[in-house]
C-alpha cells in the first residue's frame, strides 16, 4: 500500500511541476500578447486560471 501511495505522490508532484511550467509559459504568452496590444477576452483568461488551480 505504501508503495502505491508514494507513486501517487510522485505523480502529483510531477503534475504540479508541469502545470507550474505551463502557467509560467501562459503568463509569458499573455504578457507578450499585451505588449502587442491584443488583450485576451477576460472570460477566456478566467477559464484558464480555473483549470490551473
Amino acid at each position: 500500500m505504501k508503495k502505491i501511495i508514494n507513486q501517487n505522490e510522485a505523480q502529483l508532484i510531477n503534475y504540479f511541476k508541469t502545470t507550474r511550467l505551463r502557467v509560467g509559459l501562459l503568463i509569458i504568452q499573455c504578457n507578450s500578447v499585451k505588449i502587442r496590444g491584443e488583450l485576451l477576452p477576460k472570460n477566456q483568461f478566467k477559464s484558464m486560471s480555473l483549470t490551473v488551480f
